[in-house]
């Protein structure tokens, strides 16, 4: 049976709707594992093993770390069920390769960004060095930023291997 467009357009917008509301979930997780780094910083004897990496406290190294260990996979599997049946819309080939371009060197950066912010953070100037020091100075901060970046990650995955499989089959 064939379906309008309008049709086509109203399931992916509910699809996407699925996925934004796992910003929530985000949320959730980060300010969960916040306060789990927080904890095991304070009264884990392999806090003084990290020491002061990358010259930020060992609670945002252990933050990170439980980021793509716990939150990122978590979030993965959900948005891939929630886009399990999504239809790319078609484009022209020359659309297709032009955004392929686009995000082979972009989103990786994107993946990589909670690394990134711990890495050059200290030696940022202006409001990137404003939004390391939220991100790293601060259990809210850190929570708050951290879903952001989780989320952020979670979405640039899907768009690569979710996403751009799905583009490049599309006939055009």
């Amino acid at each position: 049976m064939y379906e309008s467009t309008d049709s086509e357009r109203q399931r992916r917008d509910a699809q996407w709707r699925a996925v934004s509301a796992q910003f929530k979930v985000s949320v959730y997780l980060s300010i969960a594992t916040a306060i789990v780094a927080e904890c095991l910083a304070q009264w884990s004897p392999f806090s003084s093993m990290l020491g002061d990496a990358w010259g930020v406290g060992s609670r945002v190294v252990i933050y990170v770390a439980l980021l793509y260990a716990v939150i990122l996979p978590v979030l993965l599997v959900r948005i891939f069920v929630a886009l399990r049946d999504y239809k790319v819309p078609t484009r022209a080939l020359g659309d297709r390769l032009l955004f392929a371009v686009l995000a082979v060197a972009t989103l990786p950066l994107i993946i990589a960004l909670p690394i990134l912010l711990l890495v050059i953070g200290p030696q940022a100037v202006g409001s990137a060095h404003a939004t390391y020091t939220l991100f790293a100075m601060s259990l809210p901060g850190m929570a708050l930023g951290g879903s952001v970046l989780a989320y952020a990650a979670a979405l640039a995955i899907w768009m690569l291997f979710g996403g751009m499989r799905r583009m490049m089959s599309t006939c055009g």
